[in-house]
């Protein structure tokens, strides 16, 4: 999933076709399996590591990263309460690109 930009939560994000030009990109999710809310802290920490193995170099989606940053979003209490149990690896930049990050065809947009 692309985004125009990132926003502050993900409820004020504009989705847009990968084609054309933006500036973050969900590149990967962690699914939660249980049922009961872990917690922040466990939350956010292991959606956190998750990311991390897979945006780290050497990791399986270590390209994506590159030249870029990244972000975890974290279901919390009252979104798990609604049904949220993923937690987003997105990257971003200040510069916009097109094409997957996770695909060897991203071009940089001046």
């Amino acid at each position: 999933m692309c985004l125009r930009e990132l926003g502050d939560e993900a409820g004020q994000v504009s989705v847009v076709d990968c084609g054309e030009p933006h500036r973050a990109e969900v590149v990967t999710a962690y699914s939660f399996t249980g049922s009961e809310w872990p917690g922040a802290e466990v939350a956010s920490q292991t959606v956190l590591d998750y990311c991390a193995a897979q945006l780290a170099p050497g990791g399986p989606l270590a390209g994506a990263s590159d030249g870029r940053e990244w972000v975890a979003w974290v279901p919390s209490e009252s979104t798990w309460a609604a049904g949220d149990r993923k937690g987003l690896c997105i990257v971003t930049s200040s510069e916009s690109w097109t094409g997957r990050a996770t695909e060897n065809e991203v071009h940089a947009v001046a």
